[in-house]
């Protein structure tokens, strides 16, 4: 090669080096925008979650600064307020309720199909609620959407590895998705407070009246997060949760045993879910009877030695179990089969895959008429908020039914 001949194959290699640095520059300028582009598209997404919070929070001015100035929101006050639409020495709380409701109903209704603004709002009853539900104390998923209805993705299937022959063609595999939706649904509940009570304002009986309104709802939402089946505008609970797994026992029921949470954990274990925030949900006297059985040397025989000391604490219980537990008397106890009455379900599962949505702030309502409340110079309290749950994974629950409580 003479050196002409060099001189213009390296001006050849100088045009292609730079074409394929620009080819490049090109492309990084590409990919510099598109991210660019997503990041503006998060920024703005995140803003407008933001602004759509601020609108449908309905946060209460003075509740979350009780003592500002020496004021205190009166729970109480504001309750005969409402009743009487008489504010003469309520100012503070007319004034905080006020407040609330023009904020709210500038959001107005939900275009997609939400919920008209209500009269009057507490907000910071909503913690109530949560610290006194069994759920809550196993670690569920707690959302507050600002809209609805809530869609929330999770993979169903995933990607296959294949092994492939020399210069073979590699299947082509995807991972699949679904969604679980959650819609704002109506709990309600009314107590009754006597007048004296809210017009002396005593803090202590205030905290009764706030802590039975809140118990009442908390234990509302509770069962139809176990047990719930969907119809009439309710949640559907693990127990009507489509794919559960579940343990059946016995042709009439069976009685409790070790082996049978022993069942259940299994059940996760096969089903590759044992994680998360594990724990076992029943009826107190299902416990009981762990604590108190025996172990029999003949058929037949109720005073052998006990598996575990009977007065063992319900950490040690939980110990025996390898996991923690909640009980509540709330689940239904009156199941039959075959021959067996009585019957009733265990939960098992990862309590972090169950989601339990709350809609804005707790609507409270009052009125001295109705129900006897006139003539008992009472005043009725309504309290009602807007509640969903959904399990995103089935498989991470499991339930053992028809066991024996007698």
């Amino acid at each position: 090669m003479d050196k002409q001949e060099f001189e213009k194959l390296g001006e050849i290699l100088s045009e292609k080096v730079t074409e394929t640095t620009k080819g490049i520059q090109e492309g990084v300028s590409d990919c510099t925008k598109a991210i660019d582009a997503i990041r503006e598209e998060q920024r703005r997404q995140s803003e407008e979650i933001t602004t759509l919070k601020s609108k449908n929070a309905v946060s209460v001015p003075g509740l979350e600064e009780e003592k500002k100035n020496g004021k205190d929101f009166s729970f109480a006050k504001a309750c005969l307020g409402i009743a009487t639409g008489d504010w003469q020495g309520r100012g503070f709380e007319h004034e905080v309720l006020t407040s609330a409701k023009q904020k709210a109903l500038s959001y107005g209704t939900a275009a997609d199909g939400g919920y008209v603004v209500p009269e009057e709002y507490i907000n910071d009853m909503i913690e109530l609620i949560r610290s006194n539900t069994v759920i809550d104390k196993l670690g569920v998923t707690n959302i507050t959407p600002s809209f609805a209805p809530v869609k929330i993705p999770k993979q169903t299937g995933g990607a296959t590895a294949y092994w492939v022959s020399e210069n073979a063609e590699i299947t082509q595999s995807q991972q699949t998705f679904d969604e679980v939706s959650l819609e704002p649904k109506m709990v309600a509940g009314i107590t009754p407070m006597s007048r004296r009570i809210a017009e002396l304002s005593d803090p202590s009986m205030e905290a009764i009246v706030r802590r039975d309104i809140a118990q009442v709802i908390a234990r509302a939402i509770d069962i139809k997060a176990l047990e719930g089946d969907g119809t009439n505008d309710t949640p559907t609970g693990i127990l009507n949760t489509s794919n559960i797994l579940t343990y059946s026992v016995g042709t009439d029921g069976d009685a409790v045993n070790y082996a049978l949470f022993s069942e259940l954990e299994g059940l996760l274990e096969d089903n590759d879910t044992l994680k998360g925030n594990l724990a076992f949900v029943a009826l107190p006297k299902i416990f009981r009877k762990l604590k108190n059985q025996r172990i029999a040397q003949f058929s037949g025989q109720t005073d052998g030695e006990y598996i575990i000391p009977p007065l063992v604490s319900n950490a040690e219980l939980a110990q025996a179990l390898g996991y923690s537990f909640e009980s509540t008397t709330q689940i239904d106890a009156t199941g039959t089969k075959g021959n067996g009455t009585n019957l009733t379900s265990i939960y098992f599962g990862n309590w972090q895959d169950m989601v339990k949505a709350m809609w804005g702030s707790l609507i409270l309502d009052a009125t001295t008429s109705g129900a006897g409340a006139f003539e008992k110079h009472q005043i009725l309290i309504k309290a009602v908020a807007e509640v969903d749950v959904a399990v995103r994974h089935p498989e991470s629950f499991a339930v053992a039914t028809d066991v024996i409580t007698a």
